[in-house]
């Protein structure tokens, strides 16, 4: 598992700590069921996965994707990834 998903804050914590559990967007994602890192400001706080999509009409978008948290990190850490990449990030590298 390489890939990470860019979330701002407070939103990341929110769905670390298990208070938010869906994200909405305008679009589907063909990652379910997969593990991936949860991304905020520089860092890797998590990995969480998407179980499944609802299709939504909210002001904040049009499908709801019901995340799942597999593991919260005790320390958060940096990671790298490549300019221009601002939801997905495909290949997350830990520092």
């Amino acid at each position: 598992m390489t890939a990470g998903f860019i979330i701002c804050q407070p939103y990341a914590n929110q769905i670390i700590n298990g208070t938010k559990t869906q994200e909405y967007r305008t679009f589907k994602t063909k990652k379910l069921n997969q593990p991936v890192y949860l991304l905020s400001e520089g860092l890797a706080i998590g990995i969480i996965s998407f179980e499944s999509i609802e299709k939504m009409e909210t002001t904040f978008g049009k499908y709801a994707w019901n995340i799942k948290v597999l593991e919260k990190f005790t320390t958060p850490t940096p990671y790298h990834r490549k300019t221009g990449q601002q939801i997905w990030v495909k290949e997350v590298l830990l520092t």
